[in-house]
């Protein structure tokens, strides 16, 4: 077989081009962000979410997520899965009203990452 047959077999790439959470980090409801998959920028203020839903498509790829390592540079962070889920806005105070926490009590939190290699679709999520 040549070179240029074995170019041709060759499986394209999966690309992002979705993706969707319910109840995650002080996003409540649900919300779909469409990636075009000649490019997209994820832009905002500090502190708009632009972390938060690059954490939401970790949470679905890697097998032990470090969270919020965009916004402190690489070093560690005080957020995790369970301050993700609860929606946890910032440390709280010492009054114990826990208005810092969107979701307080039973919840569920749900993300979903769809990604197409122009011939076929995979769609990957976890309800929480």
């Amino acid at each position: 077989m040549s070179s240029a047959e074995l170019d041709t077999q060759a499986a394209s790439p999966f690309i992002l081009n979705q993706l969707e959470i319910f109840n995650w980090g002080p996003f409540s409801g649900r919300h779909c962000a469409e990636i075009d998959p000649e490019g997209s920028a994820i832009i905002g203020s500090t502190g708009s979410g632009k972390t938060t839903l690059v954490d939401a498509l970790m949470t679905l790829v890697v097998a032990r997520p470090r969270y919020n390592l965009a916004s402190t540079g690489g070093h560690e962070s005080d957020r995790d899965l369970v301050s993700y889920i609860r929606g946890v806005t910032g440390a709280g105070n010492n009054t114990g009203d826990n208005r810092h926490v969107a979701r307080q009590g039973k919840t569920i939190t749900g993300l979903s990452a769809r990604f197409s290699n122009g011939k076929e679709i995979i769609q990957i999520g976890a309800l929480l």
